[in-house]
């Protein structure tokens, strides 16, 4: 499994927005994708959300969950 974290201190950086098209695209080239949004504002769980069941899953994550999230992944 691949695992590629956006991360940085400041927000508005546009992670979120970086992360959804990275995912998109590597959807649409047939591979399987999961967001984990470790965000409190959820921006890719509400984007996942209006797209219905569009690829790629997204998720709400903990940060505190998140090693076992990735392990459940």
């Amino acid at each position: 499994m691949m695992t590629l974290t956006l991360l940085s201190q400041k927000g508005g950086a546009g992670k979120s927005t970086l992360a959804l098209h990275l995912a998109s695209e590597a959807s649409k080239n047939g591979l399987r994708v999961l967001l984990m949004d470790l965000d409190p504002q959820g921006n890719l769980l509400a984007w996942g959300r209006r797209r219905g069941e569009l690829p790629p899953d997204v998720q709400a994550e903990h940060p505190a969950n998140l090693e076992s999230a990735l392990a459940d992944a």
